[in-house]
């Protein structure tokens, strides 16, 4: 058996209840394990699962980092502000531009932004693209597009973010990915929307192949451009 110090910050510490606690643990817990035992002891932490960070001895940590006997894991809500500044998605529907640009709207922003990238037409006249697929190592895509997100608010002055990227087949013309945030500066803007639509095709485990008229298909070097 091993005892955990947790401690809790903004929001989480309302939903917990109290700013720390004991936990006893098996001796081979992880960070996931704590997590699961938190979230269902207390139900209103659980509720915002989506947002939270963890760190152990003061260093953010991936869920399945081994637990040892007398670590301090502090439990920690976005330090940009709440959930409504950001929010992530990957979607199979069509992606619904207007109802982002009402999420992120602030009286408190001077600026949104927006990206929309499409599928383009492209090869010869005889042997044209017809369409692209999507497809993504889901749970991890999601994850990574939070991440981003999250780092986006860190390093621009922002007000909130919306990021939708599509999955499946699409013709040209379709939107497949859509970046929708505010800011009071139009500069930090067009600086974020830019940084996020870079490190999603860095990080984000999403993959297009193209179709082809004839039926053939192929996969796009992942560092082009959308």
């Amino acid at each position: 058996m091993i005892h955990i110090k947790v401690l809790y910050f903004g929001p989480a510490a309302d939903a917990a209840g109290g700013r720390e606690e004991i936990v006893g643990l098996d001796d081979s817990s992880t960070v996931q394990s704590l997590r699961s035992i938190l979230f269902a002891s207390h139900p209103e932490l659980a509720r915002q699962e989506e947002i939270l960070r963890f760190a152990v001895n003061l260093d953010y940590v991936d869920i399945k980092r081994p637990l040892a006997d007398g670590d301090e894991v502090a439990v920690i809500p976005p330090v940009a502000g709440g959930t409504a500044d950001l929010t992530v998605a990957l979607t199979h529907e069509a992606i619904e531009f207007s109802p982002m640009i009402n999420r992120v709207s602030s009286i408190h922003a001077g600026a949104v932004t927006t990206f929309l990238g499409t599928v383009r037409a492209e090869g010869a006249s005889d042997h044209p693209l017809i369409a692209l697929e999507y497809t993504a190592y889901e749970e991890m895509a999601r994850r990574k597009l939070r991440q981003i997100g999250e780092e986006a608010l860190e390093r621009f002055e922002l007000t909130a973010i919306d990021v939708v990227h599509r999955l499946g087949r699409m013709e040209l013309g379709v939107a497949s990915v859509a970046i929708v945030l505010s800011s009071p500066h139009r500069k930090d803007g067009f600086a974020a929307c830019q940084y996020i639509m870079d490190r999603i095709k860095e990080d984000v485990p999403i993959w297009k192949s193209e179709i082809w008229q004839g039926g053939e298909t192929s996969w796009v070097n992942p560092t082009a451009d959308i």
